[in-house]
């Protein structure tokens, strides 16, 4: 109740700073309460119809929920406004994976590097994936990528762990892991 009162607080100081409604959509969400996440989403773009956090965080919902049709939506319509948020690019990028359109993935994942080369969750999303299609150096070059610039992610560095296990090389792997 006091996170929701210091939300509130925040939106009538400046209701077109999409954080405060980013906030309470997902307290929303993580008290069980959907409907009431997807107002806040809705009254947060009213504001602010373009801010690509709220249009990627609710799609995330979206896709948790089953719905990834409408979800896909709400990301075209973040990439159209904000072609450089890596976030939506990522999400799409997951969707089209899911519903193995591998050449639509592959955009999105380079779209969201490419919009932001210091992303290392872009960077191991696209290593993953082309992992997935045996694409080894190319997933290699873009894993060791990620760790570069986040030397302690724990996902990239498991995600290299487990190329090089499927590739043989335990020793690498148990490197990594450690």
């Amino acid at each position: 109740s006091g996170s929701e009162a210091l939300y509130r607080k925040c939106i009538s100081y400046n209701p077109c700073d999409g954080r405060a409604w980013l906030g309470i959509a997902r307290m929303y969400w993580k008290r069980g309460m959907p409907d009431l996440a997807e107002k806040s989403y809705k009254d947060g773009l009213y504001y602010n119809p373009k801010n690509p956090y709220l249009l990627q965080s609710w799609a995330n919902m979206l896709v948790k929920q089953g719905n990834s049709r409408s979800a896909m939506q709400l990301l075209t319509t973040s990439v159209k406004r904000n072609p450089t948020h890596a976030a939506s690019w990522i999400e799409m990028g997951k969707i089209h994976q899911r519903d193995s359109d591998i050449t639509s993935a592959r955009y999105c994942f380079s779209q969201a590097v490419d919009s932001n080369n210091r992303s290392y969750v872009a960077l191991q999303a696209y290593g993953v994936l082309e992992a997935d299609l045996g694409n080894i150096q190319k997933a290699r070059e873009l894993l060791n990528q990620a760790i570069r610039i986040a030397p302690n992610s724990v996902h990239s560095l498991q995600a290299l762990a487990n190329l090089e296990k499927k590739e043989g090389n335990l020793e690498g792997a148990q490197r990594l892991l450690e």
